[in-house]
């Protein structure tokens, strides 16, 4: 899990990629429900354990745009999102330490 991690922290410093994260002390208004990918603005897919919805309706993709936006408004970005991925990161590593050594 440090190396995924080390590796999202270095994709926070690529030019050609926006990578986002909420950290858990962030206050949030809402929650998402589900995961959801959107796509523009015209489609929607949420995927669950029974099958896969393709939202085109635009209210319904409209909605998920603006809880997108709501998410995305919390979430830091670049330096901020790589640093809050190397600590925990290291918090992971400091974990697997812990757990390696003898009781």
């Amino acid at each position: 899990m440090a190396a995924q991690l080390d590796h999202l922290a270095e994709l926070t410093r690529r030019r050609n990629l926006r990578l986002g994260v909420i950290p858990w002390d962030r206050p949030l208004t809402m929650h998402a429900r589900h995961a959801f990918h959107l796509y523009d603005t015209h489609t929607v897919i949420v995927g669950t354990e029974s099958g896969t919805a393709f939202i085109t309706d635009p209210v319904e993709v409209g909605a998920y745009d603006r809880r997108f936006a709501e998410l995305e408004g919390v979430a830091v970005f670049g330096d901020d999102a790589g640093a809050v991925f190397a600590r925990i990161a290291g918090e992971y590593r400091d974990l697997a330490q812990r757990d390696a050594q003898p009781r």
